[in-house]
């Protein structure tokens, strides 16, 4: 196309010159033979008296955008006919310029210059290729020819305008392989020659205002073919099920700019099928069940799943959460004894979750019991552990004070506290007033009361959680043999009289849960440590070690109850 362009313009500078050939030399000819107004006389000694110079214009051709250069070229042709140059060099000018000069000296004089041309002695056809060029912008332009250093004859003023810049064609197409998450959207992009490479791509959004009017903040997906003409797809992934997008395709040019197609586009992605229900619990005691449920995801393809129960006290605004596996089954600990419970089985398939309907259980009744052991100490001791309904069984879990098992243990659940361990409401010497957080002095209270004493108020009947000392003295007075009593571990504790008791290595709650199982035995005395409040003392033993310390209030430590002996009538 180019070659046929220059052929044209050529053909149509031979027209001008068979016109022109008829002149004579120092006329007013429209080919510009008088000599520009450079000339310099010094310069022309040289030059015959019978110099004939004829200079044409040609068009301009090719005027077109290169995505290379981010400019427009052109090429721009003059033809020259020279007779009788003699030794003189012979050279061929371009002038142009975006300022519109009526003269050909103040084009020359004003406007930009091409680099010469050499050319035959004779003239010639010539050409030059313009770069830079500026887009929609009118230019100006003349050819011209040097006899010498500086004689110059000049063609006539042509013009011509760059366009805008070409935009490349996008089309948006169909949509195909959705599901509740992905979809396969389809476009073409058809730029213009000059275009160069491109990177097509694809905008989409929820918000149909949000990529039609503003595509730039969508999420965008590039495609990996950088051909010039292409079909292309792009998977979207990640996407809200059952939800209706908008999308339309884009190229972007080397130079970063993009263009978008004017056509938007919708699809709507599949929704999640899925059933659930919810089992009777089973494995239902004083303090437990097992909760049991079922999923079944209609859906096709691999979705991720979480699984999970919501239970409570029926008619209590508090809910606590377990999560499952795939089993759908997890046992839900330290439940009131006699109280009936809800259950609703969860799952989240993707982005949607699905809730069964509500079942109830009810905790069987629990009734409190302990057996006096005389050990020949001051008071009787239990045989179980509070909560226990065999020798090797742990019981119940409580913090220092508190009369209600739980499976979460921290200062901020702590009752008996504002939430932190310089917030105590009750039990603090009055100078320790750092640790205090209740209204007024402290209540300088050192043992637990029967109201804050579980024991007490679960048992009755005289009984309680022992002292340190009382503690000190089981210690000191007994014999304590590290046993494995049916695969739980602890200690067989034998008193002078052969009596004895089992204290099973129960471990501990707090924060993170139940811990240090089988290894350590730890258990709450009613004794308040007074130099440190916020702490109280327990026993705490090992398999090699056996001592009462002092540790956080909020701890869970199981419970070991105590009784006093019945003093025997004077004789």
């Amino acid at each position: 196309m180019r070659i046929r362009r220059i052929i044209a313009a050529f053909a149509a500078l031979a027209v001008v010159f068979s016109c022109h050939d008829e002149q004579e030399p120092g006329g007013d000819t429209p080919g510009g033979q008088v000599p520009g107004g450079n000339t310099d006389p010094e310069e022309t000694e040289n030059l015959s008296p019978d110099l004939r110079v004829t200079c044409v214009t040609g068009d301009a051709s090719e005027v077109e955008y290169s995505d290379s250069l981010s400019s427009f070229c052109a090429v721009l042709a003059g033809r020259a006919q020279v007779f009788n140059a003699g030794e003189n060099a012979v050279h061929a000018n371009l002038y142009y310029s975006t300022d519109a000069f009526d003269q050909p000296d103040s084009l020359a004089k004003y406007g930009k210059k091409a680099e010469p041309l050499s050319i035959p002695a004779y003239g010639g056809v010539f050409t030059f290729n313009l770069t830079g060029l500026s887009v929609e912008t009118d230019y100006y332009y003349m050819a011209s020819v040097t006899v010498g250093k500086k004689t110059a004859f000049h063609g006539e003023i042509k013009s011509f305008k760059t366009g805008p810049k070409p935009k490349p064609l996008a089309v948006t197409a169909e949509v195909d392989s959705v599901t509740v998450w992905s979809a396969r959207m389809w476009a073409y992009a058809n730029p213009n020659k000059n275009s160069g490479k491109v990177r097509p791509g694809i905008a989409y959004s929820k918000d149909s205002l949000t990529v039609a009017e503003n595509p730039a903040v969508a999420d965008v997906l590039i495609a990996d073919d950088t051909r010039a003409e292409i079909k292309y797809s792009v998977m979207a992934t990640n996407l809200s099920s059952d939800t209706r997008y908008f999308y339309r395709s884009f190229v972007r040019l080397n130079d970063g700019q993009y263009f978008y197609s004017d056509t938007l586009c919708s699809f709507s992605t599949l929704p999640v099928l899925a059933e659930i229900v919810v089992h009777e619990a089973a494995s239902v005691d004083e303090f437990s069940a097992v909760l049991g449920g079922e999923l079944s995801v209609l859906s096709q393809g691999e979705l991720p799943v979480q699984r999970w129960f919501l239970y409570g006290k029926t008619g209590s605004d508090s809910v606590k959460k377990i999560y499952t596996d795939e089993s759908f089954s997890a046992p839900a600990r330290f439940l009131d004894c006699g109280t009936e419970y809800f259950v609703k089985a969860e799952a989240k398939v993707y982005d949607v979750v699905f809730q069964s309907d509500t079942t109830y259980f009810t905790t069987l009744d629990f009734n409190y019991a302990a057996v006096e052991v005389d050990l020949g100490l001051s008071v009787y001791w239990s045989d179980l552990n509070l909560g226990a309904t065999s020798l090797e069984k742990d019981g119940l879990f409580f913090a220092w004070g508190e009369s209600d098992p739980k499976d979460y243990f921290s200062w901020e659940n702590y009752k008996l506290s504002l939430g932190t361990d310089n917030s105590l409401i009750s039990y603090c010497p009055v100078n320790r007033s750092g640790y205090w957080g209740g209204e007024g002095s402290p209540d300088n209270v050192f043992l637990l009361k029967p109201e804050d004493d579980v024991a007490s108020l679960k048992l009755q009947d005289g009984w309680r959680l022992p002292t340190r000392e009382e503690f000190e003295a089981l210690r000191s007075s007994c014999t304590w043999d590290w046993i494995v009593l049916e695969d739980v571990p602890g200690y067989m504790v034998i008193a002078a009289n052969g009596s004895r008791i089992f204290l099973p290595a129960s471990g501990l709650m707090r924060e993170n849960g139940k811990g240090q199982h089988d290894t350590y035995g730890m258990y709450w005395a009613s004794s308040l440590d007074v130099l440190t409040p916020s702490c109280a003392y327990a026993l705490f033993f090992s398999s090699s070690s056996v001592n009462v310390y002092s540790r956080n209030r909020y701890f869970g430590f199981t419970i070991r109850p105590v009784k006093d002996k019945t003093p025997e009538p004077a004789p």
